[in-house]
């Protein structure tokens, strides 16, 4: 039908072949599309990267580079470099990761997307394990126009790094921009604390959250409760619960399931009534318990 006459064709296909790891189907398939006349794209490029990090195989990560580099029927942006950046992380070759990274980042000026760019960016060098360069990444980001989006990829940069200390200064930071106020940026936090264990905490920065700003989201409170379910810690669970269903009652479905995956883990029907019985002590509760 004449479709094999433009590159993304043949990118599905070597796509495809790279996703199920039949690596050698790629050359042949490149192969046809230069007896075609059909000229490479940047993610024809990416693909063979991709395949060549994923085989460890550094000679051919190089070799590609070159030609890419060397096309002057494409014009090559950061997001070429990026992607190949990615895979040579994935393969473990992190040399070639930082080579390809630091060739991404001198084409951000180019960039028609820089806040996309630079959230990947932050996730590829915390990824990587490196706090320093997300930090680097961060100062540069910020000459930029950052909004909610930028200040949740580097929360959670830092919390990939298990860096929570770091998480709560750039929350602090986030909060004397005064951009709209974002609850998934608190809620980040939130869901960080009690994934440690530190459910004290989580509750004294909601409460504190609510005393200065006023409102808080029912997800925060899904957090803790369910944290809590899983310590089998009954009590405060339902505390939790009822917070939860008190802030948006006609909305309650995903509070439902939090409770009936609970209850399938429980063995006794005692231990299920219990549960219904507590929260149908607060009236807020009832249509949640239905």
């Amino acid at each position: 039908m004449g479709f094999d006459r433009t590159p993304i064709s043949y990118n599905n296909m070597m796509n495809l072949y790279y996703q199920i790891g039949e690596f050698e189907k790629l050359d042949p398939l490149l192969q046809e599309t230069k007896e075609k006349g059909v000229s490479f794209d940047p993610f024809t490029y990416c693909i063979q990267l991709s395949a060549y990090a994923a085989a460890s195989d550094i000679t051919g990560v190089d070799k590609i580079v070159e030609q890419m580099e060397s096309d002057t029927n494409i014009v090559l942006d950061w997001n070429c470099y990026a992607i190949a950046a990615n895979s040579c992380l994935k393969a473990g070759l992190i040399d070639k990761f930082v080579s390809m990274l630091r060739k991404s980042e001198g084409l951000l000026a180019t960039a028609k997307r820089k806040g996309y760019a630079f959230d990947f960016l932050l996730k590829l060098y915390a990824k990587s394990g490196n706090k320093d360069e997300v930090h680097r990444v961060w100062n540069l980001y910020k000459k930029e126009k950052v909004n909610n989006k930028g200040f949740i990829s580097m929360i959670r940069s830092l919390l990939i790094l298990d860096d929570i200390e770091g998480a709560e200064c750039i929350f602090k930071e986030w909060e004397t921009w005064k951009l709209v106020y974002d609850l998934r940026i608190p809620n980040m936090l939130v869901e960080a604390y009690c994934r440690e264990g530190l459910m004290e905490k989580a509750e004294d920065f909601i409460n504190e959250t609510l005393t200065v700003r006023g409102k808080f989201s029912v997800e925060s409170w899904c957090y803790l409760a369910n944290r809590y379910l899983q310590k089998d810690q009954l009590p405060q669970a339902v505390d939790a619960l009822k917070k939860a269903a008190s802030l948006c009652p006609p909305e309650l479905n995903h509070l439902k399931e939090i409770l009936a995956t609970f209850l399938d883990g429980k063995q006794e029907v005692k231990e299920a009534e219990k549960v219904v019985n507590l929260l149908r002590s607060d009236a807020n509760s009832l249509s949640f318990c239905s």
